[in-house]
């Protein structure tokens, strides 16, 4: 797995854990500190799309990932922190 990061404005970021055939997205924000990582949206090498969390071996990729880290760094954060996604 790896991990791409594009900003999409100061203090956001949205990145990419591309884990094989499937890329799992996520925004990402500084607030007071602390990274937030919102869960968007998985695309599947099919075309589909989920939005159910993806599995936390994700998460655990992007938090420890040298794009989240230049983020931590850029932004002064010293942790980050996981939002969960929304279900309906």
């Amino acid at each position: 797995m790896h991990v791409l990061r594009t900003d999409t404005s100061t203090g956001v970021a949205r990145m990419t854990v591309v884990d094989g055939s499937d890329d799992h997205r996520f925004e990402v924000w500084a607030k007071n500190g602390t990274a937030i990582a919102a869960y968007q949206e998985s695309q599947q090498w099919r075309g589909s799309i989920e939005v159910g969390e993806p599995d936390h071996r994700v998460y655990r990729t992007l938090a420890s990932s040298e794009p989240m880290q230049s983020f931590l760094d850029e932004y002064d954060c010293d942790s980050v922190k996981r939002r969960k996604a929304y279900t309906l």
